[in-house]
C-alpha cells in the first residue's frame, strides 16, 4: 500500500475544486442567459415574413440577425444582461431602430412595427476633390445609377458630358451655340 503525502492530497483536493468552481460558474452563467424574442409588423398590423433583424450589443461589440417567420417572429437566445440596439427592416419599409436594455433573469419581448417606405429619399452624395460640401438630392428608389471614381478615372473622364454618356438612359449630345462655344444637351 502506498503512503499519500500531504502534497499528493492537497493537490488532489485542489483539482477537485477546481472542477467543481467551473461547473457552478457554468450552471450560474447558464441560468443568466435570457432571450429576446417579438414580431416584426406594418402600420396595419400584419405580419411582416423574411424581415431582417439584428440584434447588437455595443460595449461587447457583439452582432446577431436573423429573419422573421411566417408569423413574423423572431428570437435571440443566450443573451447577457445588458443594453442592446435592435434593428428591423425589410423591403418596402423604412428601418426601425429602437434601444432594448435586457435585466438580468428576465427576457424580454418586443413588437416592432415598420412604415412603409417613402417613394423619395434623401441621399447625400460627397466628393471631398471636386465640392468639399455634401450635396443632397432627391432620388426614387431603384432609380440611382451611381459612377464610381475609379470607373471614371479608368474610362479617362474630364467633362461632365463624357460622365453623362456613362449613365444608363441618357443621351447626350454636343451641339455648337453661336458665340458660346461647344455646348452639350442632353435627354433621358
Amino acid at each position: 500500500m502506498r503512503m499519500l503525502c500531504a502534497r499528493d492530497v492537497l493537490g488532489r483536493a485542489f483539482v477537485g475544486i477546481a472542477v467543481i468552481a467551473l461547473l457552478c460558474v457554468d450552471a450560474t452563467a447558464q441560468s443568466k442567459s435570457v432571450s429576446l424574442s417579438g414580431h416584426v409588423l406594418d402600420q396595419l398590423g400584419a405580419a411582416v415574413e423574411g424581415a431582417t433583424v439584428t440584434l447588437r450589443q455595443e460595449s461587447r461589440n457583439v452582432e446577431s440577425t436573423t429573419s422573421t417567420d411566417d408569423a413574423g417572429s423572431f428570437t435571440f437566445n443566450g443573451l447577457s444582461a445588458g443594453a442592446y440596439r435592435l434593428r428591423a427592416t425589410s423591403r418596402g419599409f423604412s428601418l426601425i431602430d429602437r434601444e432594448v436594455l435586457i435585466n438580468a433573469g428576465a427576457s424580454a419581448n418586443i413588437d416592432l412595427t415598420l412604415q412603409a417606405a417613402s417613394l423619395a429619399e434623401s441621399v447625400v452624395v460627397t466628393s471631398s476633390r471636386i465640392a468639399g460640401t455634401p450635396e443632397v438630392v432627391q432620388r426614387i428608389p431603384g432609380s440611382v445609377e451611381v459612377l464610381e471614381r475609379e470607373m471614371l478615372e479608368m474610362s479617362r473622364v474630364f467633362t461632365s458630358s463624357e460622365a453623362l454618356r456613362k449613365v444608363s438612359g441618357v443621351n447626350v449630345r454636343d451641339e455648337e451655340a453661336s458665340g458660346c462655344g461647344p455646348t452639350s444637351a442632353f435627354a433621358v
